[in-house]
């Protein structure tokens, strides 16, 4: 059977709520009820709508039996004007214990984090089934939420007929006194329930509402009969003395008396509450606190009810705690008096365990203490004036206190802030980062500080939190200012950052410019760093100022491409002035430049800075920065056009320097460089060359293919030491001098020797290596002369190899050196390769290792054409090109 609840939740009866009438259930009908189930009583001890609601409740208690006995069964009745649930009927088993507990739920206010309100607000049921998971879920102390329940708890909201006269609505809490998986049967069951009693109550029309305290004709009688016992009657005598005890009962009346002076003169008065019955005793002069002449006897919920609403929720957890404790009880608590008016009282007293066959009892004394300086008049006093934001806050979270600066967190009036959870009114100070610097503060008991961003009006509050006994004090300060002040600063540190790092790449982009042309290109990078929009680059050359570069601009708005160095324009006046200016506007554009404004328009720009570009003294061109808006120009902007105009003005004036002489080299280089090979009957030719000065076009090495008579061909390849324009001048010569040679019909070994003496007689410290073939394509025999020089490789049919050719020095070292000829016979189809070093050598790369690796390059291209083989050495050269490379491959085709 335990198993079967565990899955099902627990037996229930099928049948239907027995239709038991407010005048059938008498009070011998209730009685007998009673006594079958032997332990229910009375939740609460005002009367209220029990005697109408009562019979229903036993009939909730015996639908689950045995199987879910129920602890609670509270009716609560919501207020909408005032913001409470008050308990109208209840019952309380005696497996809870006294109906203490229920006493002090007699009063919920609707926000409170609670199953019953959450059921209210949000029209469903609410259904925990053990206290532990409640306690999670919702947020408080165990014992402030659940008292000293045990076991499931499920909320019911109820409402009148649709057709009632007035609308009321509640709540049916049902509360068992074991954990227990609640189901759909027993919610159904609840329902049903519910519904029986939301007719009811609207039948009933306005239930009574506590107001002032109800009379009670004996509440006189009653507390004089206990006066000396519980010293709450103020009209008290002390009681007849008798024989032989007439001194002692002297000294006790006198001492009674005493203290009902010092009461009257504190303005205090006593109370005594049977925590049994929920009857309570007020003396006189608590009674005229709340406007009741005489003393007053009878139930708590109305005294409950006269509390301060914001205050009652903090008053009933220091009352549970006192209740678990058996211990004291003190709370500072706001008091409806008779003049429709709250003041503050002190409330101390202790929990009388029972004794023999008396209740348990909470006596104590209730003070006026309005014009007493406690935490919050102590706070309203002095800080109510300040510029500080002050709110008190319990350990709830409910605002007690809050000064008129104070309302300015809240945007709302005190009115509406006090007794209301903090959380409700700041959402944001819900989260983490907030609520442990709270907890904290409480906990430890010393003070912190947390900083709140309120994102509504995006305002920022350093908070420090002060806990002071249950209550923990706020003194807030707008920081916005500071903290908007700090956004800005770490803004500007953020930008001054990105733009000197942007500067920086500037610096070294434009440090490896080497032409004016990488000079733009760098130079492009100046509008992320000056927030512009637009860039013109202009350069001095002939006389004349041309635009070399722009950014941000349609092409119908490039404008001219030249300028004379005298024409009204800003882009020219500032290379005359030689000194920078803006124009902040259109307006002042147009004004200054009429004839330009079509210009200005097509640009769309609003504002400008024009920059002169100086150099070593001369000017080499203008910088134009544009702007798509109006805007003026501070000593802090011009420092750094200063700044990035010195940095673009030495590099464009370095690059202008290097092009034209780079321009006059290269028309040097041009007459230098063969042209394309001659073409000779029966040889395919192929030529690569590869300078190794950055720049350059040409170098030290060169190749050459001359046409000789009879078809014959002269293939030439050579190497000046070093490279470079020494170099190239020096290259020029020998190649003129090898081609006049062979021309003039010498021998082959004849040319490389007159070459070597007019090397030799130039007077120059350079050298130079040669190899020179003299092919005749009818044969396809070659003679090979070498001054120095690499070995030839030839490619054929059967393999790659390096012919060994005997050979002289270099060209330049010995002006009688002689140069043998060697003969070598070419079979149709195979590739002689001639090559300088720059190809097999190079750092970390000695020769023998280049020609092993030249030799396993061209097996793996053997079979390719002359031009695909030397395309594919020269692609699968690595390492650093530490010197010019030439190349030159004869394919012999056969005899012509």
């Amino acid at each position: 059977m335990g198993d079967e609840r565990g899955k099902r939740g627990p037996a229930v009866s099928r049948a239907g709520p027995r239709d038991v009438s407010a005048d059938a259930a008498g009070p011998l009908a209730v009685g007998a009820v009673r006594r079958s189930l032997g332990a229910l009583s009375p939740a609460w001890s005002w009367p209220g709508l029990q005697t109408l609601l009562e019979p229903l409740l036993i009939e909730v208690a015996e639908t689950f039996g045995d199987d879910a006995p129920v602890g609670v069964v509270h009716v609560h009745l919501w207020h909408e004007d005032i913001g409470e649930l008050r308990g109208v009927a209840g019952l309380v088993h005696e497996f809870v214990g006294p109906p203490t507990i229920s006493h002090l739920w007699c009063r919920i206010l609707v926000d409170e984090n609670l199953p019953v309100t959450e059921a209210l607000r949000e029209g469903r049921v609410v259904a925990v089934e053990d206290p532990a998971g409640g306690a999670a879920r919702y947020p408080r102390r165990e014992r402030q939420t659940w008292g000293d329940l045990t076991g499931a708890c499920v909320c019911v909201p109820w409402s009148g007929p649709p057709d009632a006269a007035v609308p009321v609505r509640g709540v049916l809490t049902v509360t068992f006194q074991a954990p227990m998986p609640v189901g759909s049967q027993v919610i159904a069951r609840l329902r049903a329930f519910a519904d029986l009693i939301g007719a009811r109550v609207a039948e009933a029309v306005e239930p009574p509402r506590p107001g002032s305290l109800p009379g009670t004709p004996d509440a006189g009688s009653a507390l004089r009969e206990d006066a000396v016992s519980t010293g709450a009657s103020s009209q008290a005598s002390p009681p007849p003395a008798r024989s032989g005890r007439r001194g002692r009962r002297s000294r006790a009346a006198v001492k009674l008396q005493a203290t009902l002076d010092a009461l009257d003169a504190a303005g205090a008065g006593t109370f005594d509450w049977d925590l049994t019955t929920g009857q309570i005793a007020l003396d006189a002069r608590l009674a005229r606190l709340l406007g009741k002449e005489g003393p007053y006897l009878g139930p708590i919920e109305p005294v409950l009810c006269l509390l301060h609403p914001a205050d009652y929720p903090v008053f009933r957890m220091h009352l549970a705690e006192a209740f678990a404790t058996d211990g004291p009880f003190s709370s500072g608590q706001r008091l409806l008096g008779p003049d429709a008016e709250y003041r503050w009282v002190e409330v101390r007293g202790r929990v009388v365990p029972p004794g023999g066959t008396g209740p348990r009892r909470l006596r104590g004394v209730v003070a006026d203490v309005t014009e007493v300086s406690d935490l919050r008049v102590s706070l309203a006093r002095q800080v109510e004036d300040v510029e500080a934001m002050v709110v008190a806050v319990d350990e709830e979270w409910r605002v007690v206190y809050c000064n008129s600066a104070g309302e300015k967190i809240f945007g709302r009036p005190r009115a509406e802030v006090l007794g209301r959870a903090l959380h409700a009114l700041l959402p944001e100070a819900y989260s983490e980062s907030w609520g442990r610097p709270f907890f904290t503060a409480l906990q430890e008991r010393r003070p912190k500080t947390v900083t709140l961003h309120l994102p509504g009006d995006d305002r920022w509050l350093q908070v420090r939190l002060h806990p002071r006994r249950d209550q923990v004090v706020l003194f807030c300060v707008d920081i916005t200012d500071e903290r908007r002040d700090d956004a800005r600063q770490r803004e500007a540190a953020q930008v001054t950052a990105a733009r000197q790092a942007r500067i920086q790449l500037l610096t070294a982009a434009l440090a490896e410019s080497l032409t004016v042309h990488d000079v733009v290109r760098a130079a492009r990078r100046l509008p992320a760093i000056c927030g512009a929009d637009g860039l013109v680059v202009g350069m001095v050359q002939g006389g004349r100022l041309r635009v070399v570069g722009q950014t941000g601009y349609p092409p119908q708005a490039a404008g001219h491409p030249v300028w004379e160095l005298d024409d009204d324009a800003p882009f020219v006046e500032v290379v005359r002035r030689r000194s920078a200016f803006a124009i902040t506007s259109r307006a002042e554009y147009e004004r200054r430049y009429p004839h330009l404004g079509d210009l200005a328009v097509a640009a769309g720009r609003q504002a400008w800075v024009f920059l002169p570009l100086v150099a070593s003294g001369e000017a080499v061109g203008s910088v134009v920065l544009s702007y798509n808006r109006e805007r003026e120009f501070g000593p802090e902007e011009f420092r750094l056009f200063g700044q990035l105009r010195a940095l673009l003005a030495r590099a464009l004036h370095r690059a202008r320097r290097y092009d034209d002489e780079h321009a006059m080299s290269s028309g040097l280089q041009r007459g230098l460089l063969p042209g394309r090979p001659a073409r000779i009957p029966g040889l395919t030719i192929a030529t690569r060359y590869l300078p190794a000065t950055v720049g350059m076009q040409v170098g030290g090495d060169w190749h050459d293919v001359i046409a000789l008579p009879d078809g014959r061909a002269g293939l030439v390849i050579g190497d000046v030491q070093g490279h470079g324009v020494d170099s190239a001048a020096i290259m020029g010569m020998l190649r003129t001098a090898v081609l006049a040679y062979a021309v003039e019909g010498h021998g082959p070994g004849e040319v490389v020797r007159r070459t070597n003496a007019l090397t030799a007689g130039l007077g120059v410290d350079l050298f130079a290596t040669c190899a020179y073939v003299e092919f005749d394509p009818s044969s396809g025999r070659a003679a090979v002369v070498r001054a120095g020089h690499q070995h030839p490789v030839v490619v054929d049919r059967g393999g790659v190899r390096q012919v060994d050719v005997p050979g002289g020095l270099p060209l330049g070292i010995d002006t009688d050196a002689r140069y043998p000829v060697t003969e070598l016979a070419l079979e149709p189809g195979d590739v002689l390769v001639l090559c300088t070093d720059g190809l097999v050598e190079s750092r970390g790369l000695s020769l023998d290792d280049g020609v092993a690796w030249m030799l396993a390059t061209l097996e793996q291209g053997r079979g390719m054409t002359p031009d695909g083989l030397a395309g594919h050495l020269i692609a699968r050269r690595t390492g650093e090109l530490g010197d010019d490379i030439a190349l030159l491959l004869a394919r012999y085709d056969g005899g012509v």
